[in-house]
C-alpha cells in the first residue's frame, strides 16, 4: 500500500522484487527493483535517483501513471466483483 500511495503522489519507487511489491513497478520505467535481502542492491538503485533528477521525474510521472491505469480504486472493485461472481 505504501508504495501505490508513493507513486499516486509521482514519486519513483525503489523496492524489492517481492511479491507485493513487484507488481507495483515495472523496472526502468517507474522505478527499480533490488534484490531482497541486499544492501548493495538497495543503495545502489537509491542513488541512481539521488544523482538525477530527470530519472526521478520520468520515474515519478510514470508511477503515477500505472497506479491510475492499473490500481485505481473502480478497477480494483470491478476485479473483486468479478470474482465474486464466479463463484456465486
Amino acid at each position: 500500500r505504501t508504495l501505490l500511495e508513493a507513486a499516486s503522489m509521482s514519486r519513483a519507487i525503489v523496492t524489492t522484487n517481492a511479491i507485493g511489491c513487484k507488481e507495483v513497478v515495472d523496472e526502468g520505467v517507474n522505478g527499480f527493483l533490488v534484490k531482497v535481502k541486499d544492501a548493495v542492491s538497495l543503495s545502489r538503485g537509491i542513488e541512481k535517483l539521488i544523482l538525477d533528477e530527470n530519472l526521478r521525474d520520468t520515474f515519478g510521472k510514470n508511477a503515477r501513471m500505472k497506479v491510475l491505469k492499473d490500481f485505481d480504486v473502480k478497477i480494483v472493485v470491478k476485479k473483486y466483483m468479478d470474482v465474486y461472481e464466479k463463484i456465486i
